[in-house]
């Protein structure tokens, strides 16, 4: 087997149409099946934290008819597309009168109706970029190569996310496929026709996101290198590039109306990045080469097996399509797939230097194709000296074997997003008991493992997580809202008998075992105990005030005459410059609590202690305000503490 029958694996023995027509079908109905079910759960706002930033623009254009963007995060097609939907589904409300097609609350919002809308878009629009990566990978291997790709892609779990969540993403990934698609087209029969269709198409990637540039690569190296350049096909390719700008201000006339709209929302995204890449230590573009391939090779991505195929089919077809560009109907194709890849990493690197994983998502339909061909190669290696009959048999065990080896991680992805975790539903239960007022404190050794961009889910709760719940005295593990533990220490002969003791001092009602059950919960069995606290009066106001010997350390002198016995709590704004505090009271030294507070602005709550003449409050970094108000709170203390 020559080198150059491996680059073009679609001279191998191809699956017939009908089976190739089947194994789509299944592939695309399995895919838009995983994104459908990821997209219903919890039809709210609170689910992805950037849905948020789209649907702004929508707003102002159902409610006001206002065509100008409410900010230029990203262009026109990002959310257009979403409108139009919604708006179709209000119509329908009007004219049916039915609740259920509504889209917008009374005052502001949306309804879940509308998000589930919104959602279902994009994983039609994840969908076909799948279909599209499979017509890439026919024209490049033949159909087992489009099927394999289509796979591969199918399985990355920020695929699978991004098809799912409202935001430009999956809109970009579409029209990049579809531009590398038509720009194949346009090279192999280079008429007025196919690159005009390759610009609109690049127009269209422009008008989705703004690192959309590189979607124009393709056709311009494809147009350089191929055999048919001539004067006709540089004037067509000029006449590609003015239609996608055409089309990407058709989409957004407003770059030109009022740029100042896109100006401060670049600005202001700019600096965020630069902030973000700043704190994770990259100085300089070549710093985000490892991180680039450590998300790449991580499971969030293409996984180490898959993504090390992708690594070294890209290595192996620059090689092997510069050696055959002029005897190769594919190398050609394979060299521009490889110009995105590489001026993609490029322009991207020297923009920002925040390694974000989303933004790496463009790669991934490519990397695809180059593993797909790295494993059809390794196969065509490896049997072609065994029989037929054999060949066949092996061939299909295998590909049985890697669809669910490979599939398992996307399956498990989806439902894990989809079906409540234990610790979920633990948090869930802890927001609606422990209610009012803000700070209820809950100790837990289970890690809920709260994503950053997710802590409104602990909005008004002061969780703090430890390893035990034995390193606390007594009486200030009474005196919190809630302790969490796995059910698990209940059995432990060690430590058995301390957990028990913690249940048996509560009354059932207060004791919440929460058990998995399939579809309904996964992960570990979680005790929830709630402690029979209540807060006594109203809160009363004081301040903080910066002594003049330290400047981190802050004194508070409180006036508790007349007031009810019982522990009290402290409660104030957290200071920018500041993360960790400690409180002293009595000589007794204990760490203070962040937390998001209703306004999900941070805030610290002081541990609940007996009352004191005299309290002082350390933290990391001196803030700027020489006074800090809190809110005190008195606390009914629970007599079973003694």
């Amino acid at each position: 087997m020559t080198s150059q029958t491996l680059l073009e694996l679609g001279t191998l023995d191809r699956l017939s149409k009908k089976t190739t027509r089947i194994l789509l079908g299944l592939l695309l109905l399995w895919a838009f099946g995983l994104r459908a079910w990821y997209a219903t759960p919890d039809l709210t706002s609170t689910r992805f934290w950037d849905e948020r930033y789209g649907l702004q623009n929508i707003e102002l254009l159902l409610r006001d008819g206002q065509w100008k963007p409410a900010h230029g995060l990203h262009p026109g097609l990002s959310y257009l597309p979403h409108a139009l939907v919604l708006k179709g589904s209000d119509l329908l409300h009007e004219l049916t009168g039915n609740e259920s097609f509504a889209v917008l609350k009374r005052g502001s919002g949306f309804t879940p109706t509308a998000y589930l809308l919104c959602r279902l878009l994009q994983a039609v629009f994840g969908t076909l970029s799948l279909f599209l990566v499979f017509l890439i990978g026919t024209r490049l291997g033949g159909n087992r190569m489009g099927l394999l790709a289509a796979f591969l892609l199918a399985v990355v779990p920020w695929h699978l996310r991004q098809s799912v969540l409202y935001k430009a993403d999956m809109v970009l990934l579409l029209a990049l496929v579809l531009a590398f698609y038509l720009s194949l087209r346009a090279i192999e029969r280079p008429t007025l026709s196919t690159y005009a269709a390759a610009g609109v198409a690049i127009g269209l990637a422009l008008a989705s996101k703004f690192n959309a540039g590189p979607a124009a690569i393709p056709i311009t190296v494809g147009t350089l290198l191929s055999s048919h350049r001539s004067k006709k096909t540089f004037l067509l390719l000029v006449g590609a590039g003015a239609i996608s700008i055409a089309v990407f201000l058709f989409f957004n006339p407003y770059v030109l109306i009022d740029f100042d709209i896109y100006r401060r929302s670049m600005s202001r995204t700019v600096r965020v990045y630069a902030r973000k890449g700043a704190a994770r230590g990259v100085d300089s573009p070549l710093d985000l080469v490892p991180r680039t391939l450590e998300t790449l090779l991580s499971p969030s991505f293409h996984g180490l097996v898959i993504g090390v195929a992708a690594l070294v089919g890209l290595g192996a077809l620059t090689l092997l399509s510069i050696r055959y560009l002029k005897r190769s109907r594919v190398a050609l194709s394979w060299l521009m797939a490889l110009s995105f890849v590489i001026s993609y990493s490029v322009l991207y690197a020297v923009s920002t230097p925040n390694p974000s994983a989303h933004n790496w998502l463009p790669l991934s339909p490519f990397l695809a194709l180059a593993a797909a061909w790295t494993l059809l190669a390794l196969w065509s290696i490896s049997s072609q000296h065994l029989p037929a009959h054999k060949r066949h048999l092996i061939g299909a065990t295998a590909a049985l074997a890697l669809v669910l080896v490979v599939s398992w991680p996307a399956n498990s992805y989806t439902y894990k997003n989809t079906v409540p975790s234990t610790g979920n539903t633990a948090l869930e239960l802890l927001r609606d008991s422990l209610k009012q007022p803000p700070g209820r404190q809950v100790i837990s050794e289970y890690d809920f493992k709260i994503p950053r961009m997710q802590e409104y889910r602990k909005a008004r709760l002061a969780l703090q997580q430890i390893d035990s719940l034995r390193v606390l005295r007594r009486q200030d593990l009474d005196r919190v809202d809630s302790e969490v533990f796995l059910a698990g220490r209940l059995e432990d002969p060690e430590v058995g008998s301390f957990y028990r003791g913690r249940v048996g001092r509560l009354s059932e009602s207060d004791i919440h075992v929460i058990r998995p059950h399939p579809f309904k919960t996964w992960g570990p069995e979680v005790v929830v105990l709630i402690h029979p606290l209540r807060p006594l009066w109203e809160p009363k106001s004081g301040e903080w005030v910066r002594t003049a010997e330290d400047r981190r350390l802050y004194v508070a002198q409180l006036d508790l005459k007349g007031g009810p016995e019982g522990p009290i709590s402290l409660q104030f704004r957290r200071p920018p410059r500041s993360r960790d505090a400690e409180l002293s009271a009595d000589g007794i030294s204990s760490s203070v609590v962040s937390f998001r507070g209703p306004d999900y602005k941070p805030h610290q709550i002081t541990r609940r202690f007996d009352t004191s003449a005299e309290l002082f409050l350390r933290f990391d970094a001196a803030p700027k305000a020489d006074r800090i108000a809190f809110v005190l709170r008195h606390w009914q203390d629970d007599p079973r503490s003694y």
